[in-house]
């Protein structure tokens, strides 16, 4: 296959079921997901929902703020460390958390977000002192550039 820009998006390899499938989509993290913004907890009673911080999980509380699958990034200091999470969880107001997906895999989300973040870093020469998802809502993922990488 011939590399010029028409066809960038165009695997060399593709399986037999999606050899009809055309080109790769290049879509916006926003067209993919949401962000929500963590929250104090100190409200809420011991139990067995655990919290997440900037540093991992910090303790167990009564009730949830999201369930379901989550890519969730710091917003000072842990920036280029995203953590995947499952279930019942709450994030305190320094962790973001992804939800809402729409066609999309979240644990591939995960991948792209880390991808994303270090170009952002890179291409932006920023700090990762301070974070705001308008960052990577507005990133435009080439998906195919993304798994040639992961594939070399």
């Amino acid at each position: 296959m011939n590399e010029n820009n028409e066809n960038k998006l165009v695997p060399r390899l593709r399986f037999p079921e999606f050899k009809n499938d055309g080109n790769w989509k290049e879509k916006l993290f926003r067209q993919l997901f949401e962000f929500g913004n963590g929250k104090d907890y100190k409200h809420l009673s011991n139990g067995d929902i655990p919290v997440y911080g900037t540093g991992g999980k910090m303790l167990s509380v009564n009730d949830y703020l999201y369930d379901g699958e989550s890519v969730c990034i710091g917003r000072k200091g842990t920036i280029d460390s995203p953590i995947f999470l499952t279930g019942k969880f709450w994030t305190v107001d320094t962790l973001f958390y992804t939800h809402s997906f729409v066609n999309c895999i979240p644990k591939f989300i995960y991948y792209a977000i880390g991808y994303a973040i270090e170009n952002i870093l890179v291409k932006t020469k920023v700090g990762i002192q301070s974070f705001i998802p308008k960052n990577l809502k507005s990133q435009q993922f080439d998906i195919f550039k993304y798994f040639k990488l992961a594939v070399s």
